[in-house]
């Protein structure tokens, strides 16, 4: 048997742990529950004041989509919402899926580029 003591390094705002300590600090960077994090995909800094109320509904969402548009952003707001108001999945009434909120915004900047290519 081989027993093996290792350390540890958490996340400071959402526990995820890792064995690198530098895989940790660029997790930390980026982390959704960071209050000063720097979005991966539009570079936005920090997380957005966005009002939601006490029920997320798909109605927040489609305002969400035409003011944040960025899906990491809005995530980011989502988790600061339900981990702010200590709110649980019964206070969750949207159809928010991540990776297709995803994948539509890259289509939208991709047809974005083409057709600022061809003006």
């Amino acid at each position: 048997m081989i027993e093996k003591i290792k350390k540890v390094y958490y996340c400071e705002f959402c526990k995820k742990h890792r064995l690198t300590k530098n895989s940790i600090i660029t997790h930390e960077e980026h982390c959704t529950l960071n209050p000063n994090r720097k979005c991966r995909m539009c570079e936005r800094q920090g997380i957005p004041d966005y009002e939601i109320g006490d029920k997320f509904t798909d109605e927040i969402l489609d305002r969400m989509r035409d003011t944040i548009k960025c899906p990491a952003c809005m995530l980011a707001i989502i988790r600061k919402w339900i981990k702010d108001e200590k709110k649980d999945s019964r206070d969750f009434d949207s159809t928010f899926k991540f990776q297709e909120e995803i994948e539509k915004y890259w289509e939208d900047e991709q047809n974005r580029d083409i057709e600022s290519t061809y003006k």
